[in-house]
């Protein structure tokens, strides 16, 4: 061990970071630390198939639970802190952080408690309508935000839901998370592109319209599919990448509206190929019911394809109206009338995707947002 090294100690609910969102996020952030850092990961264990112990990237990941699915996060609110303190008896964490306010979060707040000298970053990246979760949720949020030393927030909805508990803003840093330009944005071959379209069972002609995200209720994934049924244009596709528990309900919806020959369900695709899939998109859509930032928007910026969302939640911080985006409302008739748009006024299009790509260079670069966290960390 080198005792020049910063030990941190992170609780995750999850850490899944091949399939992207807050992991992935953590994941980009410890890889670009450097070598000045020694990481620890404590986690649920989904799956009994899943090692109990592995190194991914920069980390060494720890898994607690019998591999039964939700359950395991129980298991790693209750006991997740006794195992960090386990090991922090040998290694001596400098800082435990957690990601999110929720289940790790739980665990990290007990490993404060019993080693109150450790410093507590707390970072949110939550993106569900906070008032609406189970109560247990939101009898702990509330106590995780206020045990932190440090609190990082991934957009102004977030920054302003900490303010409102009351605490003390000077510690609060408002982070967002970003996009590797190295792989979005990335060329590719006419041929790879139309093998992907070939695989998907799209046709040279036809357009795209991408949705990715989880198939669940906040993502409003059946406004797009409702929207593509008033669109009334064969010449039109909606790509849905994800999975989730709407899976079926949607697929039924498509089937129920007649348009399921015009609805490609793509089901879960590892990250470094999602870049792939917008290269081949002319326009992404997410009438999102909540959110935290949107970093599949942030993604499609930087690879070059207009944005269509909602003004909620964190989305606001990086789509601006007829400048880098479009807004829309929940509805399937908005939806609609905004992807035509789009796919209609060329000039309009190119300057989302000329704005959006200049937005994503100068504020949503990894690389500037790892240094501000090995900033906070250090202080």
């Amino acid at each position: 061990m080198n005792e020049n090294q910063t030990r941190i100690l992170i609780f995750s609910t999850n850490y899944l970071p091949h399939i992207g969102g807050a992991e992935l996020a953590t994941k980009d952030i410890i890889d670009r630390l450097g070598d000045s850092f020694q990481i620890d990961i404590i986690t649920a264990r989904y799956s009994s198939k899943m090692p109990l112990k592995e190194q991914i990237g920069q980390a060494r990941v720890h898994r607690i639970g019998l591999g039964l699915g939700v359950l395991d996060k129980l298991i790693l609110a209750l006991w997740g802190g006794m195992l960090g303190a386990k090991i922090h008896e040998k290694k001596k964490y400098d800082i435990v952080h957690s990601v999110q306010a929720s289940y790790g979060g739980i665990a990290a707040y007990f490993f404060k408690k019993k080693f109150p000298e450790v410093p507590f970053v707390l970072n949110l990246q939550e993106g569900k309508e906070l008032g609406k979760q189970w109560s247990a949720v939101q009898y702990w949020r509330p106590k995780i935000i206020k045990a932190a030393d440090k609190i990082t927030v991934i957009s102004k909805y977030l920054e302003n839901y900490v303010k409102d508990q009351g605490i003390d803003m000077n510690k609060v840093h408002l982070i967002p998370n970003g996009v590797d330009l190295n792989k979005f944005g990335k060329e590719y071959s006419y041929g790879e592109l139309e093998d992907l379209k070939n695989k998907l069972g799209i046709k040279p002609y036809e357009k795209i319209i991408l949705t990715s995200s989880r198939l669940e209720k906040k993502n409003n994934v059946g406004a797009v599919i409702g929207a593509v049924r008033k669109l009334n244009n064969k010449d039109v596709k909606l790509l849905i990448v994800g999975s989730g528990s709407l899976k079926n309900h949607l697929k039924t919806k498509a089937e129920t509206l007649g348009i399921n020959d015009r609805v490609v369900f793509a089901g879960v695709v590892k990250h470094e190929e999602l870049p792939k899939y917008l290269a081949i998109s002319h326009v992404f859509v997410r009438p999102s019911i909540s959110e935290g930032l949107g970093t599949a928007f942030l993604e499609a910026m930087a690879a070059g394809v207009p944005i269509i969302g909602t003004n909620i939640g964190g989305i606001p911080d990086f789509l601006k109206d007829f400048e880098t985006g479009l807004f829309s409302s929940v509805d399937a008739e908005d939806v609609a009338k905004k992807i035509s748009l789009v796919l209609k006024d060329e000039e309009l299009r190119k300057k989302l995707i000329s704005n959006g790509r200049k937005l994503i260079e100068e504020k949503y670069q990894w690389d500037n947002i790892a240094e501000k966290y090995k900033q906070i960390y250090l202080s």
